[in-house]
């Protein structure tokens, strides 16, 4: 009984793994098969290592191999064998050959500013890769400011999922694809030639201060927007508590200052200095009241004039320096490497000037703050649209515009269980 093994889209050449061709090999092993037909040999192999491992199993085996262009394969001869050698070496070299005219071409296309190559329709593009589709570019944007902003790309995938918008593979939106479009040179309106980022023929739908900032916030966490759903609004270490403490070297002041959690407490949702998470364990607040007053300043600060002016004060100048000095440290991790790979350092050399180059680009990312961006403002109104935002896209609107909230104890403003003097914010703009 014959059997078709097939790897579509898989070339030999490549090197990427053939489930075709590895389950036939298999087959040939323990006694399967006792020939094998293909259209060339340079279906079943393109490599000399490839080749080889070939020749080893079906000669152990006995299997016979026959071709409809190149006809039979004896491998139990030592001539039969150089045969096939022959044949794979040349089959080998004019891939190499095909190979290097491609990329020839390409970077040709490239210097002329033309297009290259097909495949899928980019995203936030039309068919003919030139021209911008508004309505995906429109999406686009408003994915770079909510990141940039500090929304995880995980609830970002989830309100657009919600909102029906489909990704660029016209399915749903995950991880993934989110961080693979923010990555894209594309639409920066970049394209690469020869290691270099150069001007594209086509339009950018960000600005390449944008796109720095998008490479930056997510080079420094690979994870970005994998953490778990939050649950409440505050936690996180933005809540803070404003408790007595003891006078020591870690409270000099006799405030603890520790990070609240979220717990509920008789099934109500309440923030909390937790002794087991190292605070003082003394104060304890209503989650529900303390949202309410914060949402309420934060309305009232947004819908406010001149507040993009002020965000843009705030950490254009700072995030543009973080950013010049990132850039520096990469050429000179570059230069690192190549380097290296002329032969001008040795190994240890090499190895000591690549970990404190990676060290302290960790340092420079982990100290970069984007440049905050609000979507709401008089003309769309953050008070209006606040109850139907996810807890995510809430959360990045507090992360632009507030550094902390303090919760001060019951009895020390205003004495009642819970009062609005209690609640202290601390504003970055």
């Amino acid at each position: 009984m014959a059997t078709v093994h097939t790897d579509d889209d898989r070339s030999a050449f490549s090197g990427r793994l053939r489930e075709g061709y590895e389950e036939m090999l298999r087959r040939v092993q323990v006694g399967q098969v006792r020939g094998l037909v293909a259209w060339h040999p340079d279906r079943l192999h393109r490599s000399p290592v490839e080749l080889e491992r070939f020749i080893t199993i079906v000669e152990a085996c006995g299997a016979g191999v026959a071709t409809v262009q190149g006809g039979e394969y004896d491998l139990s001869t030592a001539s039969g064998r150089m045969s096939a050698r022959i044949v794979g070496a040349v089959a080998r070299g004019e891939s190499e050959h095909k190979s290097e005219r491609l990329r020839a071409k390409m970077r040709e296309l490239k210097r002329d500013g033309k297009l290259t190559g097909g495949g899928k329709r980019p995203y936030g593009y039309e068919a003919d890769r030139l021209t911008v589709r508004e309505y995906e570019a429109a999406i686009v944007r408003e994915i770079t400011r909510r990141v940039l902003g500090g929304e995880s790309l995980l609830s970002l995938g989830r309100d657009l999922n919600k909102r029906g918008i489909p990704a660029a593979t016209a399915g749903p939106w995950g991880l993934a694809s989110t961080s693979r479009l923010l990555r894209s040179k594309r639409i920066a309106g970049l394209r690469d030639l020869d290691g270099k980022d150069v001007a594209a023929p086509w339009p950018a739908i960000i600005t390449l201060r944008e796109h720095r900032q998008l490479l930056t916030l997510l080079a420094r966490n690979s994870r970005a927007g994998t953490r778990s759903q939050r649950s409440y609004l505050l936690t996180g270490g933005l809540i803070r508590c404003a408790g007595p403490h003891v006078v020591d070297a870690r409270h000099p002041d006799g405030i603890c200052g520790a990070a609240m959690i979220g717990r509920p407490i008789n099934h109500r949702p309440t923030y909390g200095c937790a002794k087991d998470r190292g605070g003082c364990n003394k104060v304890w607040v209503s989650a529900a009241r303390v949202d309410e007053v914060v949402r309420d300043a934060v309305v009232k600060l947004v819908d406010s004039p001149g507040l993009a002016r002020r965000l843009q004060r705030s950490g254009g100048k700072d995030a543009d320096r973080v950013l010049d000095a990132i850039t520096r440290q990469e050429e000179r991790l570059r230069e690192v490497e190549s380097d290296y790979a002329h032969g001008d350092l040795e190994r240890a050399e090499y190895r000591r000037l690549r970990e404190q180059a990676n060290a302290r680009l960790e340092e420079l990312r982990a100290g970069f703050k984007p440049t905050p961006t609000i979507d709401f403002g008089p003309e769309s109104p953050l008070g209006i649209a606040w109850d139907s935002l996810s807890l995510g896209r809430r959360r990045a609107v507090l992360d632009a515009l507030i550094a902390e909230v303090k919760i001060a104890p019951v009895g020390v403003m205003g004495g009642s269980k819970f009062d609005e003097d209690r609640v202290s914010l601390r504003w970055k703009v």
